[in-house]
């Protein structure tokens, strides 16, 4: 299967395993439905989300094909996601004095870098973003992204942990007012 074919699929597992949090029956059906009505549109669909990283594709097949299977990311990781994706994006769109997409590019700093993000996972114990973060190397080295930052990170993503930090946050500030 071809890179593209690959990146073509990642708008249409997003769809549908979004789908899948419909609060109605047979939503895993139902967010079948959407996967393979997203292949078909997926021209137009390429058009609207560009480049679907890898993290937010593993974790959509996950939802869609294994929704019994949960990978616990802590809210450290999920902050350091939001923080990073935020600045990348700022930086990117102008906001800065240096564009940090280009160096995704030539990614042998990037990769360094990465390298003691890794440690850091491993030491913290968050397997589950360790080995997100490993299979986003490797479909980069395998040659699927042109860029490791459109690997790595994605608005999507980004947005959908800020709005997994919140529902974690929200609820424990709440409990620590009424005490």
């Amino acid at each position: 299967m071809r890179a593209v074919t690959v990146l073509a699929l990642g708008p249409a597992l997003a769809l549908g395993a979004a789908a899948t949090f419909l609060p109605v029956r047979r939503a895993r059906w139902i967010g079948f439905c959407v996967c393979v009505a997203g292949l078909f549109a997926a021209p137009w669909l390429a058009a609207a989300l560009p480049s679907v990283s890898f993290p937010l594709i593993a974790l959509s097949a996950l939802r869609l094909l294994a929704p019994e299977i949960s990978l616990p990311i802590g809210r450290v990781t999920l902050a350091a996601l939001v923080g990073a994706g935020c600045l990348f994006y700022a930086l990117a769109l102008g906001l800065g004095p240096y564009d940090p997409y280009t160096l995704g590019f030539q990614a042998r700093p990037l990769v360094a870098a990465l390298a003691g993000v890794g440690m850091i996972l491993v030491v913290t114990g968050e397997r589950a973003a360790l080995i997100l973060l490993s299979g986003t190397l490797l479909a980069y080295a395998a040659g699927v992204y042109a860029n490791l930052w459109d690997a790595l990170i994605d608005p999507v993503l980004v947005l959908l942990a800020a709005v997994v930090l919140a529902t974690r946050v929200w609820p424990a500030a709440r409990r620590q007012k009424t005490k």
